[in-house]
């Protein structure tokens, strides 16, 4: 259906001036009432009223209004009146909803003064400004925004509530379903939030660039999208978006371009699969400002400047704090697990997910050109040409890294650090513990040599690598000793020595790493890892109960006073029943567990054959026991060009569990990516499949000689989900591949906190 965006269409019957509402007098006291959709279409034909009181009164379908066009409420202009007639008084949606809101423009609309054409500031409220200006309590389901398909013309600032927001708020709405698309600045609520505030709101709607049409000649498309705001000048805080989102530039998950002056996105998260062509990342596509205490968990994939959270943190001035990612992230250059590019200052975050791209890729940023400060990369990094860092692909000659490490495995061609791939600047207290590969210029810390490096060290067991261009190697045990990072200066809950920012916390009794101190997961107190704070714990501290001790941190002491007593005791109590991780699901493979197969997949004895030519062979039996899942028990995959073909396992229900992990011993052999295709994946559905980890080496093949056992953070498709699907897959994509021995795996388990 076509609707013609004109200056006053009505598109349901109305009633009367004086009889257009269902009560009320327009006052904060007295305010409109609401109650059909007649009514509620009849606001947007009298600007008169765009400064009072609304209040609804029922939940209302929409659908009605389709035929002949919905009144806009709030108009923009750049000529008469000038700026146009916002609505600036308040409309209390009253907990209601606002079903199947369809706006369709097919009309040619310019605009005065400037050399653009179409339909600026759509949505169910066109503009709205005014310091007192506030839309609350409001739900729409379903809304359905966008230009036709034979509109040529630009259509900007569009959002299924609001277009444009130049200042007062928007406050506890949200976007159920549905779709809205534009060519910029496009947002599933609001297009543009100016000098205003969004709080406690949230869309599940898709929201894509309209790059389907036949725009006329120099007009933009695909522009500062986001699944909440195309764009922020404001403020956007404690809001969620779950709905995937695609553009071409600054394109996000919430918000695709934070940007200046006062611009500030936080506690706020967002689950959806993002792409575009650049500056793409699962929560911000373009940070100009502040990113604080946020997080993003879908995937994130486009070809520059790609983050997990943030595609590009762009200037000096700009901050990302308190935040992580977890999403697989991938692209061809600057790629990064939380950030692609970072001119900024990066601190106390962290990245989870694979990151996979061909250059100037790193398991936190893609490039360094600012701070990375007190945080960690824990995926796994694959590039396919040169600067592959565990932390960071490349960083300044001006720039730092301090307190920092990555644990991920770390695979590239040339220039492949454990932490750094290529660069220089300042580089100090940082560790790397993760297996590195490369071909030229490798090293377990850097890939090359650094200008200023002091007290950085790297794994020389799991790395597999006894040298590097910086730094000094150390055993797996010495990395992972609380008093290593003591004494590099890392500041810990409860010591003093360090500073009191209480960074960073560490049972330091057990062989770990750290966690930073803000994580809910990282329970200080928790001395039996890892199955939370309760009475083991308890026990414990009481056999060191008032022990002399020589070192603190010895036996149970966590406030560093040399002696387990009442103070550790308190901390025990503050952390207790925290980070109780419990077994979702878990096998051995002992029995055959009746999971789906297709291809080669078969479950057995696993007898050591295949790799002949390629690789290595199959193991000798499983991970635990004799029996495994895998790719042609009896030799190596066939290279025949098909698939993909999987191991489907599941259903498993998560809907009492966050932070969602599947965990499994691997023993795979596989040809390079272009080759061959392996995979893990999740669904909720068994028709809606992500992606959570691929080989993606383009260079060379992947040849395991011994039983890996690998975690992959699932919680963007599991938490809190009923229905959880785990796949494994492989598909041979090219005639000249290499046979391999392919998958076998054993000991799956997937667990999460209650």
């Amino acid at each position: 259906m076509v609707i013609l965006a004109t200056w006053l269409v009505l598109a349901c019957p109305s009633t009367p001036a004086q009889a257009k509402y269902g009560g009320g007098t327009g006052t904060a006291e007295d305010p409109y009432l609401i109650y059909t959709a007649e009514q509620m279409n009849t606001i947007g034909l009298d600007p008169v009223d765009w400064d009072n009181h609304f209040r609804l009164m029922a939940d209302i379908d929409l659908s009605a209004c389709a035929r002949d066009g919905f009144n806009r409420i709030g108009r923009y202009s750049r000529s008469f009146p000038p700026g146009g007639v916002p609505f600036s008084g308040v409309f209390d949606g009253n907990g209601h909803a606002l079903s199947k809101f369809t706006y369709i423009v097919d009309v040619r609309e310019l605009l005065p003064d400037s050399n653009d054409y179409g339909d600026w500031a759509v949505g169910l409220f066109g503009y709205v400004k005014g310091t007192t200006a506030e839309i609350r309590n409001l739900r729409l389901i379903d809304p359905n925004v966008c230009p036709a398909t034979t509109c040529t013309e630009r259509f900007a600032y569009v959002g299924a509530l609001a277009g444009r927001l130049s200042s007062g708020s928007i406050t506890d709405c949200c976007v159920e379903g549905g779709r809205v698309s534009g060519d910029s600045y496009v947002g599933g609520l609001v297009g543009s939030v100016g000098n205003g505030m969004v709080v406690r709101c949230h869309t599940t709607c898709t929201v894509t660039h309209t790059d389907d049409r036949p725009l006329s000649a120099g007009a933009a498309t695909g522009w500062s999208i986001g699944g909440l705001a195309g764009s922020c000048d404001g403020h956007v805080s404690h809001c969620h978006a779950t709905g995937a989102v695609r553009g071409r530039d600054a394109v996000g998950g919430l918000v695709g371009f934070n940007s200046l002056p006062v611009s500030a996105v936080s506690d706020s998260y967002a689950t959806g699969e993002v792409s575009a062509e650049s500056h793409v990342g699962g929560l911000v596509g373009w940070n100009y400002d502040t990113i604080r205490d946020c997080h993003a968990t879908g995937n994130v994939s486009g070809g520059e400047c790609v983050g997990g959270l943030a595609g590009y943190n762009a200037i000096s001035d700009t901050t990302i704090e308190r935040s992580y990612a977890r999403g697989r992230v991938s692209g061809p250059n600057f790629v990064g697990g939380l950030v692609g590019g970072n001119n900024g200052t990066v601190r106390h975050c962290y990245a989870t997910g694979q990151v996979a791209g061909t250059k100037v890729v790193g398991g936190l940023t893609g490039f360094n050109g600012g701070s990375i400060v007190a945080s960690y990369a824990t995926g796994e990094v694959t590039g396919n040409d040169h600067s592959i860092g565990g932390l960071s692909g490349n960083s300044g000659k001006r720039d730092e890294i301090i307190a920092c490490y990555a644990q991920g495995d770390v695979r590239g061609t040339r220039y492949v650090g454990g932490l750094l791939g290529s660069g220089g600047g300042t580089v100090r207290h940082c560790y790397a513990t993760g297996a590195v590969f490369g071909k030229e210029h490798t090293g377990g810390l850097t890939g090359s040599a650094c200008d200023a490096m002091n007290a950085c060290f790297w794994d020389v067991e799991t790395s597999g690598l006894e040298v590097s261009a910086n730094g000094t190697g150390r055993t797996t045990a010495e990395m992972q000793d609380f008093w290593g990072y003591m004494l590099a200066g890392w500041d810990f809950v409860w010591e003093m020595r360090n500073g009191t920012e209480d960074v960073w916390q560490m049972n330091c009794d057990r062989p770990t790493y750290p966690k930073l101190a803000w994580q809910e997961e990282a329970v200080v107190g928790d001395f039996v890892d890892p199955e939370g704070v309760d009475f083991r714990d308890i026990a414990f501290l009481a056999v060191h109960w008032l022990d002399p001790l020589a070192f603190p941190c010895d036996g149970a002491d966590l406030t560093f006073d040399a002696r387990a007593n009442t103070k550790d005791f308190a901390v025990v109590a503050r952390s207790w029943r925290q980070g109780v991780r419990k077994v979702i699901y878990e096998t051995t493979l002992d029995t055959c567990p009746g999971w789906t197969v297709e291809g080669q997949w078969q479950f057995g004895r696993s007898l050591g054959l295949g790799g002949a030519e390629h690789g290595n062979p199959d193991p000798v039996g499983g991970c635990t026991g004799a029996n495994v899942y895998g790719v042609n028990l009896n030799g190596d995959y066939h290279v025949t060009v098909d698939g993909p073909q999987y191991l489907t396992a599941g259903p498993f229900d998560c809907s009492a569990y966050h932070d969602v992990e599947l965990q499994f011993a691997r023993w795979l052999n596989t040809d390079q990516a272009d080759f061959v295709e392996a995979t893990v994946q999740v669904s909720n559905d068994g028709t809606s499949w992500t992606t959570v980890w691929a080989y993606a080496y383009t260079e060379g093949e992947l040849t395991d000689g011994a039983w890996k056992t690998v975690v992959y953070d699932i919680s963007g498709r599991a938490d809190h989900r009923g229905t959880l699907y785990i796949r494994w897959g492989y598909k041979i994509k090219d005639a000249d591949a290499w046979a391999l021995s392919g998958w076998n795996i054993d000991d799956i388990s997937v667990f999460g906190y209650r």
